[in-house]
């Protein structure tokens, strides 16, 4: 029937006995500031009535038990200046009544278990001076937690601590799925606009070259050409023979003729009656000469005199 056991501040050493965790009836037990050696066993869970429990300042070694978790009323637990290693069991989320909670100096690693933000009547958590690593719990008795409750772990970090540098993505599975994201749809995608970008701009440098070829395409030089004479048409064209005669329009009339040189052309005669028309001509020739485009008839040369108006077209 005993409750209260208190063996701290004493010169204990060697391993604790097995019996004294097996008290079902125990509401305070602290073993503190000894020598004890060993590790606690599994039989922990038969301290089914504890409230407060503390073994700190000795020797124990080896992992913390997950049978920790069965002890509901537990409300102070203390296994600081120990030489506990591993992971903090997950189990502690089920310790529903806890209050105090202080696991420093010790060995521990692996991440803080977001589950103890769950453990409402939680007020106080020291982690300090261990192996952990990964992001702090942002939420629960977190919320409130200091620096000092987390000094001497390099591993770790959290944005709501100042002190504390803020975390990468610290979820492996997030990262995966990030890169598998990255993988199987940004990659593809940006591989598809290159390729659209790379097609559309050899179809626009062929278009432009086939622009340029049209342009240039068979279009003679007009200073290859002189200005032919009266009699040069008149001889083109067999004196203007009917067989020769294209079409007739309102400003004149258009001949087949093949020049001295054997360029077959066609020549436009204007009315030399058109008043107007004939005033228009010397500024007409001017800028049709001059006027070279793959659609446009060019003209290659004219001929003036009294006798004639006329455009030689290719």
């Amino acid at each position: 029937m005993l409750q209260y056991l208190v063996l701290g501040s004493n010169n204990f050493s060697s391993k604790f006995p097995l019996s004294l965790w097996k008290m079902s009836g125990l509401l305070y037990l602290s073993v503190s500031q000894n020598s004890i050696e060993g590790e606690v066993p599994s039989d922990i869970g038969g301290l089914k009535a504890i409230v407060e429990l503390y073994v700190y300042s000795n020797h124990f070694s080896g992992m913390i038990p997950t049978r920790f978790g069965e002890l509901q009323n537990l409300q102070s637990l203390d296994l600081s200046n120990n030489s506990f290693f591993g992971q903090i069991p997950l189990s502690f989320a089920n310790l529903i009544s806890l209050e105090f909670l202080n696991l420093s100096l010790n060995a521990l690693s692996g991440t803080i278990p977001k589950s103890l933000e769950k453990l409402s009547y939680l007020k106080s958590i020291n982690a300090s001076f261990n192996g952990l690593e990964g992001e702090i719990p942002s939420d629960g008795v977190f919320a409130n937690s200091t620096l000092q409750s987390f000094l001497g772990n390099k591993g770790l970090c959290g944005a709501h601590i100042l002190e504390i540098p803020g975390c990468a993505i610290t979820n492996p599975g997030q990262q995966s799925k990030l890169k598998e994201i990255v993988l199987k749809i940004v990659t593809p995608v940006v591989i598809s606009f290159f390729m659209i970008f790379l097609l559309v701009s050899i179809w626009i440098m062929k278009r432009q070259k086939k622009g340029k070829s049209k342009d240039v395409e068979k279009v003679p030089e007009i200073g290859t050409y002189q200005f032919v004479s009266y009699h040069e048409i008149q001889r083109a064209t067999n004196n203007f023979d009917e067989s020769n005669l294209i079409g007739v329009g309102s400003s004149g009339s258009v001949y087949k003729g093949t020049l001295s040189g054997g360029n077959v052309v066609a020549i436009k005669v204007l009315d030399l009656e058109n008043e107007q028309l004939c005033r228009r001509f010397d500024t007409e020739c001017e800028v049709m000469r001059n006027v070279r485009h793959g659609i446009l008839v060019p003209v290659i040369t004219t001929c003036s005199s009294d006798y004639i108006r006329a455009f030689v077209l290719r």
